[in-house]
């Protein structure tokens, strides 16, 4: 009898936003809330016998009631169609089961895992393993936890924690080891806390993330997905479902030797009030293009969704005559040359570049 779930997982409902606007804000919060009902509907098309919610459905534990209900009535659109819930907490929402509590009616087919409880669930052919996330063993594996039963049919393990092989890692929750996955018995690990999709098998054993189903971040741009996860008497088999999502974009601009119409031009190409921007400025410039930032934003602020300016610029230095350092012998001479009247638009360029290179070098930061 072949199985079919759904993964998702870190939709961090009530995420602050705490840079956007007041309506820019609102907008976006009622666009995570919405998310739910568009993976209910690919549940509902796909025909699946579970959702699986691998953490974090929450951005915190303080959620207003009106969210609270307006999550459990999707649940209860699933359960209504024979699909059966289940959720862990995560490091943001551990205490999910409490808010929960006194929302609607118990629904026996909406399963919380938390502390204390069993946290196993067994189903015809399948067993579900929700192992939730608990502050006071954060630093250990949730996999040491889990003890695999001795069940006909297919074994889910539930996990909010942090696989070592994943790229880029700035923290260790619930640390797990390849090894661990490999030889935990399961056929198919759902995981959650790492924002973007992640395929961590190891040995036999299928091991995702599912990411976001939405863009929370500049840290998580990309496809958004859901994942299909199908049991059959061939294996198992991992079908990523793209969610779609508010655009996130991130533009570099190198501002050595350019004047503020030019960045303005660059600007105007790269608009689009639907999008988030972050635009990362670079170089050398001159002083009538300080403060960025501030000219930046009045001009164009209304023309993103949210435009987020980011200042990595250093002024063209002035030099004083006497300076016998080795940066100021250097900066004092390609300032002579700046000021050739001969110059061309090459030179100038590439006296900049210089300029840059050199600065960087002398005073012992990474050259980008």
């Amino acid at each position: 009898m072949n199985v079919k779930l759904l993964h998702t997982s870190d939709l961090h409902i009530d995420w602050l936003f705490g840079k956007f606007s007041e309506q820019a804000r609102k907008v976006r919060r009622r666009e995570l809330l919405r998310v739910l009902d568009v993976i209910a509907d690919v549940a509902i098309a796909e025909e699946v016998q579970g959702v699986l919610v691998a953490g974090d459905l929450f951005d915190s534990s303080r959620v207003d009631r009106h969210t609270l209900t307006t999550v459990w009535l999707a649940f209860e659109r699933l359960t209504n169609r024979g699909i059966k819930v289940f959720v862990i907490p995560g490091n943001h929402d551990e205490e999910i089961t409490r808010m929960f509590a006194g929302i609607g009616e118990d629904n026996e087919n909406v399963y919380l895992f938390a502390p204390g409880r069993e946290n196993v669930v067994e189903l015809e052919n399948l067993t579900i393993y929700g192992v939730p996330y608990e502050t006071a063993v954060s630093g250990s594996s949730p996999l040491q936890r889990l003890r695999k039963r001795d069940n006909p049919g297919y074994h889910v393990a539930m996990l909010h924690g942090t696989v070592k092989t994943l790229p880029l890692v700035r923290d260790n929750y619930g640390p797990i080891e390849a090894t661990e996955i490999a030889h935990s018995g399961m056929d198919y690990i759902a995981l959650g806390h790492y924002h973007n999709f992640q395929d961590c098998s190891a040995g036999r054993v299928k091991a995702f993330y599912s990411g976001s189903p939405s863009t929370l971040s500049f840290d998580n741009i990309g496809e958004r997905y859901v994942l299909l996860v199908e049991f059959s008497a061939v294996g198992t088999g991992i079908t990523p479902v793209p969610i779609p999502s508010r655009p996130y974009k991130v533009y570099q601009y190198n501002a050595t030797g350019k004047t503020l119409p030019d960045l303005y031009r660059q600007l105007e190409r790269w608009t689009d009030p639907e999008a988030c921007v972050k635009v990362i400025i670079k170089g050398i410039v001159d002083l009538d293009l300080y403060p960025l930032q501030v000219k930046i934003r009045e001009q164009f602020a209304e023309k993103f969704f949210y435009l987020e300016v980011v200042e990595d610029t250093t002024l063209v230095p002035a030099c004083h005559p006497n300076d016998q350092t080795i940066k100021g012998i250097f900066v004092r001479k390609i300032n002579e040359r700046l000021n050739s009247p001969n110059l061309t638009e090459e030179e100038r360029l590439l006296l900049l570049e210089t300029l840059r290179v050199g600065l960087t070098a002398i005073e012992g930061r990474r050259l980008d």
